[in-house]
């Protein structure tokens, strides 16, 4: 997405947001537009990659799965006992847990 102004010479010579803009997810522009539109709570803007950050055109419902914040979506990691007590040592401490996470990957390894 793109800001088309009057008399812009290329349809994507305006960013839909600039690059020191601090949360530049949370703006969309579909295609034609004049200004930037906020993305509605619980969305995500799209197409959500981070090469199309300052350029979304559109923005889709949040997941259950994930958490949706000034338009990125994260994944949501939801922790059980097990977890932590498959992690502790013999005298029952948990030092570190770490977690592997792709952009994009509703699906995380604990270990």
């Amino acid at each position: 997405g793109y800001i088309c102004l009057e008399g812009s010479s290329k349809k994507n010579e305006y960013d839909c947001a600039n690059a020191t803009e601090v949360n530049p997810g949370n703006y969309y522009c579909p295609a034609g537009s004049s200004k930037r539109t906020v993305v509605p709570e619980g969305t995500y803007s799209t197409p959500d990659d981070a090469d199309e950050l300052y350029n979304r055109i559109s923005y889709a419902n949040c997941p259950k799965t994930s958490v949706c914040l000034k338009g990125i979506q994260y994944t949501q990691f939801i922790w059980d006992v097990g977890t932590c007590a498959d992690a502790a040592d013999s005298t029952g401490s948990v030092s570190s847990i770490s977690v592997s996470v792709d952009e994009n990957d509703n699906g995380a390894s604990v270990g």
